[in-house]
C-alpha cells in the first residue's frame, strides 16, 4: 500500500506540473524543449524532497515491521513452550489424581476389613461366653491378669555373657632370631600339612613324626609362609641347622658379654671426695632414668616372649622342647640384664658412665634383633637372607586365648612395672660412698 501511495503521489505531482506535461509532450512530438521557469523548478525540488522523505519513512516502517515480526515469533515460541509445560503438569496431576483415587479405594477396603474383623471378634467373644460361660468383661480381666503375671509376655532376650577367652585375632611376634626360628618351623609344618591334605588325608598320621599340625590347626591360622626351598638342598640345611647354630651362637655371646661386664664393670668400688646437691641430683636421676628405660626395653622383650610361647601352644599339639628351653633362656637373660644393670649402677659415680653402661646392656638385650638384621642383609648367605626377609611376623588366629594367657600377661606386666619402679626408687634414694 505504501508503494501504491508513493506512485499515486508521483502521478499527481506530474499532472500538477504543466511544465512537465508540456516538456513530455514536446519530447514526444519532437518539438524543441522550452526552458523551465523558477516556479516550476522550486515545485520540482519540493516534489523530490517529498519523495525522499516518503522513501525514508517507508524504510523505517519496514525495519520496525521486521523487528515486530521477530518479537512476535519469540513470544510465540515462548507461549508454545509454556503451553507444553502446562500440558505436562496437567498430565502429572491426572496421574497423581489417579493414584490418590486408588489409595482412597484401598483405604476404604481396609476400613471395611477392619470393621469385619471387629464384628468377627465381637461374635467370637459372644460365642466364647456362650460356650464357656465367661463374659467379655471376665475374659478381659483374665487377659489382664495373665499379662501382669508375665505369662503372655514375650521371653526376654538372653544377654550374652562376656567371653572368658575372646578370639585371639592378630598377634605380632618380636622380630628376633628365636621368633624367626619358630616361624620357619611352622612354615615347614604348614607345607607338609598342605601336602597331606592334597593327598586326601584329613590329618597327619602317627607314622609321620615331622607332621604335627592337623587340619583344624592348619585352618586356624592365617599369615604363615612356607619357605621357598627344596627339602634336602643346601638352602634347606642353611635355614634349619644353620639358623639354629646362629641362635645358639648369639645366646652364648650375650651370656659372655654379660659376664664380662659383671666381672670387670664393677672393679673396685669408687668413692666420692665431695659432692654438691646438683651433682647428687644429676647422678641419681641418671641412675633412676637408666633403670626405667632399660626396664621398658626388657619388659617389651618379656611380653614378646609370652606371645612366642602362646603361638607355639596354639599351633603345636605337643609342647616343643626347643621352645621351652629358648623361652626359659630368654626370661633368664632379661632378669640377668636388669640385675646386672642395678649392680653396676650402684658402683657408678659419674652420670656419663651410667648412660654408657645402660647402652652396653641395651646392646646385650637387643643382640637377637641385631643378628636378624645382619641375616636379612645377606651376610649369612643368600638362602638365609631371602628366607628371613620374606618371613611374616603378624599371624591371625581364629581360636581363643589359652586359659593361662590373660592372667599370665597381666601378672607379668604388673610385676615388671612394680619391679622396675622399685629398682628406680632404690637407686634414687641410696646414698653414695664418700671417701
Amino acid at each position: 500500500r505504501n508503494r501504491g501511495g508513493l506512485k499515486q503521489l508521483s502521478v499527481q505531482a506530474f499532472d500538477s506540473d504543466p511544465c512537465s506535461r508540456a516538456s513530455c509532450g514536446a519530447a514526444m512530438s519532437g518539438s524543441p524543449r522550452r526552458p523551465r521557469s523558477p516556479t516550476q523548478q522550486e515545485e520540482r525540488d519540493r516534489n523530490r524532497a517529498l519523495l525522499s522523505s516518503l522513501n525514508d519513512r517507508y524504510n523505517e516502517f519496514e525495519q520496525q515491521s521486521r523487528q515486530m515480526h521477530a518479537i512476535f515469533q519469540e513470544d510465540h515460541a515462548l507461549m508454545k513452550r509454556e503451553l507444553n509445560e502446562v500440558a505436562q503438569e496437567l498430565n502429572s496431576m491426572k496421574k497423581t489424581h489417579g493414584e490418590l483415587t486408588a489409595l482412597k479405594n484401598e483405604l476404604g477396603q481396609m476400613d471395611q476389613k477392619r470393621e469385619e474383623m471387629r464384628r468377627s471378634m465381637a461374635d467370637l467373644q459372644k460365642n466364647i461366653g456362650k460356650t464357656t460361660g465367661v463374659s467379655a468383661e471376665e475374659f478381659a480381666l483374665l487377659r489382664k491378669q495373665l499379662m501382669d503375671s508375665g505369662a503372655l509376655r514375650p521371653p526376654k532376650p538372653e544377654v550374652p555373657h562376656p567371653e572368658e577367652n575372646p578370639p585371639v585375632g592378630a598377634i605380632e611376634l618380636s622380630e628376633n632370631i628365636f621368633s624367626t626360628r619358630l616361624l620357619l618351623r611352622l612354615g615347614f609344618l604348614q607345607g607338609q600339612t598342605e601336602a597331606h591334605l592334597q593327598g586326601g588325608k584329613d590329618e597327619c598320621g602317627s607314622s609321620d613324626s615331622e607332621c604335627i599340625m592337623d587340619a583344624a590347626q592348619f585352618e586356624n591360622v592365617v599369615g604363615l609362609q612356607v619357605p621357598d626351598v627344596e627339602p634336602g638342598s643346601w638352602g634347606h640345611f642353611a635355614i634349619t641347622t644353620g639358623w639354629l647354630s646362629v641362635c645358639v651362637f648369639t645366646s652364648l655371646v650375650q651370656l659372655l658379654v654379660l659376664g664380662i661386664m659383671l666381672k670387670y664393670g664393677l672393679g673396685e668400688k669408687q668413692c666420692l671426695q665431695s659432692q654438691t646437691l646438683w651433682e647428687w641430683l644429676l647422678l641419681h636421676l641418671s641412675k633412676a632414668l637408666a633403670c626405667i628405660v632399660l626396664g621398658g626395653i626388657v619388659g617389651k622383650d618379656v611380653l614378646g616372649i609370652i606371645n612366642y610361647w602362646m603361638v607355639s601352644e596354639l599351633l603345636q599339639p605337643t609342647r616343643s622342647l626347643e621352645v621351652t628351653l629358648t623361652t626359659i633362656a630368654q626370661c633368664f637373660l632379661c632378669l640377668a640384664v636388669i640385675g646386672a644393670n642395678v649392680v653396676i649402677l650402684m658402683a657408678m659415680t659419674s652420670p656419663a658412665d651410667v648412660w654408657l653402661n645402660m647402652t652396653a646392656l641395651q646392646f646385650i638385650a637387643t643382640l637377637t634383633c641385631d643378628m636378624l638384621d645382619v641375616a636379612k642383609s645377606g651376610t649369612l648367605g643368600h638362602s638365609i637372607g631371602k628366607t628371613v626377609t620374606e618371613t611374616n611376623y603378624v599371624l591371625t588366629f581364629k581360636s581363643e586365648y589359652p586359659a593361662w594367657f590373660s592372667s599370665t600377661r597381666n601378672t607379668v606386666l604388673l610385676g615388671i612395672i612394680f619391679f622396675v619402679g622399685s629398682l628406680a626408687s632404690y637407686v634414687l634414694i641410696t646414698p653414695d660412698d664418700m671417701c
